[in-house]
């Protein structure tokens, strides 16, 4: 069973919320990995709930415009009309493309990125909980000759750093996203908000309790109608009215 995070007895309210800080020590490193490992296996295991199906008939239907998770677990990228941008090209040709339905604001458990050259792969839980160096090398970073290392990292300006290591290609709390997915989710959220025409902003699930998340819901919701479903009462956000929880 995937762990909430925020709740009561969530991830959280266990010591949990470490794993989601980037950490430099190598001893760290190898903890951190280990328990990413052991929740990612449960993710990738874990099946979607009757409102992720909602979600995905809507979006089959074509009443969904975009959904923006926090998310990590990618229960719903699994559906194939809420399919996510998994490489996070660069977005601003690409920000109306109506096959983009997913907004991954926090990134996902089932691919890891190269730390250096960018490079995404399929998350192996088991690699990251046995937390050995050599099965965590990008291997397009491992296979590379040394003048082509040399050269890429040069026009990267990385000229100081060693093979590229995969890490989960998930936003770590103390650390800024990369550059390409800031700029892909800011296109995706001002398009959103200036252009298309909605009938309904649902918030659904997040206690909102994020700067970033309370910033994206006024946005979206500033003269739209908007419904809040939660157990608990949404935080005062300037613009937001929900019509109904």
């Amino acid at each position: 069973m995937v762990p909430t995070f925020r709740s009561k007895d969530g991830l959280f309210s266990e010591g949990g919320k470490e794993m989601f800080f980037h950490t430099s020590t190598p001893t760290e490193e190898m903890q951190q990995s280990r328990k990413l490992g052991e929740l990612a296996e449960k993710m990738i295991h874990a099946v979607p709930t009757p409102f992720h199906h909602i979600l995905a008939d809507l979006s089959e239907r074509g009443k969904l415009h975009r959904l923006y998770t926090q998310n990590i677990g990618e229960l719903d990228t699994c559906f194939e009309y809420l399919k996510a941008d998994l490489y996070e090209k660069a977005c601003f040709q690409k920000v109306a493309n109506p096959h983009i339905w997913t907004i991954q604001l926090h990134g996902g458990m089932r691919t890891t990125r190269c730390h250096i050259a960018g490079h995404i792969d399929q998350l192996n839980p088991q690699a990251l909980i046995n937390g050995r160096q050599e099965t965590l090398l990008c291997a397009p970073c491992s296979i590379r000759s040394a003048e082509q290392a040399r050269k890429r990292r040069k026009r990267r300006k990385r000229m100081g750093l060693g093979l590229g290591i995969k890490e989960a290609n998930i936003v770590m709390y103390n650390k800024n996203p990369n550059d390409n997915k800031s700029e892909r989710d800011t296109g995706f959220i001002q398009y959103d908000a200036d252009k298309v025409p909605v009938d309904l902003v649902i918030v659904c699930g997040t206690g909102a309790t994020l700067v970033g998340i309370k910033d994206l819901i006024k946005t979206m919701s500033t003269n739209r109608a908007s419904l809040w479903i939660n157990t608990e009462e949404p935080p005062k956000i300037p613009g937001f009215t929900f019509t109904h929880k």
